[in-house]
């Protein structure tokens, strides 16, 4: 069992924090880690010392915890963990490319933090045509991804809205403002190899498309 396959998953860094329920902790092939921290049940204070140490130890392994009700524990976490909500983009050409943009030293994609009183598929459409200058139309619905990132403040957790879209134009016009240097088009047979080049948890993303083709 792939435990980024989960649906109750956090990007953390370079690793993850997921929520599973005991049946699929019975089916866990230990053997794909070489070390497992799995966690029976922990309170809400115990998580965020998980998060803590995880963000901590860029090179932490995955935390795994295993209760009753994932889905009640997962929406706890989310209200107690500071929420941006954002959109973006999955975009791909009439040849069945898709783009990517390179920011920060990582092949990304389009998206960006979600207005006040402005919907998901607004947002993301907005996005795209602010970072890469291109007029898109939606024509299906991603898993969205969550990742926690560090502000002034402290731990903030993303939740990011993603759209798979389609758009007539080949060449973007890139966005500076946002640290965007470069584009590159993949084919479907290239995505395998952009997962270990973009973030973690835009290749849970990047898997969605390679099985649904």
């Amino acid at each position: 069992m792939d435990i980024k396959a989960q649906k109750y998953k956090i990007s953390i860094n370079s690793t993850w924090l997921v929520l599973i329920d005991r049946k699929q902790r019975d089916k866990l092939d230990v053997k794909e880690y070489p070390v497992l921290i799995l966690l029976q049940s922990p309170d809400m204070d115990e998580i965020h010392r998980c998060i803590d140490r995880i963000w901590d130890n860029p090179k932490s392994l995955p935390v795994v915890i295993c209760t009753e009700k994932p889905a009640l524990t997962w929406a706890k976490l989310l209200k107690s963990l500071p929420l941006i909500d954002a959109a973006g983009g999955v975009i791909r050409d009439p040849g069945k490319r898709y783009l990517f943009i390179h920011r920060r030293g990582w092949w990304d994609l389009p998206k960006g933090k979600i207005d006040p009183g402005e919907s998901n598929v607004k947002a993301a459409l907005r996005e795209v045509r602010e970072e890469v200058g291109l007029n898109c139309s939606i024509i299906g619905k991603l898993q969205p991804t969550f990742h926690i990132y560090k502000i002034k403040k402290g731990l903030v957790l993303k939740k990011t809205y993603w759209f798979l879209m389609v758009s007539d134009k080949k060449k973007p016009v890139l966005q500076k403002e946002e640290d965007i240097t470069d584009y590159a088009w993949k084919s479907s047979n290239q995505l395998p190899a952009m997962k270990s080049l973009v973030y973690p948890n835009l290749a849970v993303l990047l898997d969605e498309i390679i099985k649904t083709g």
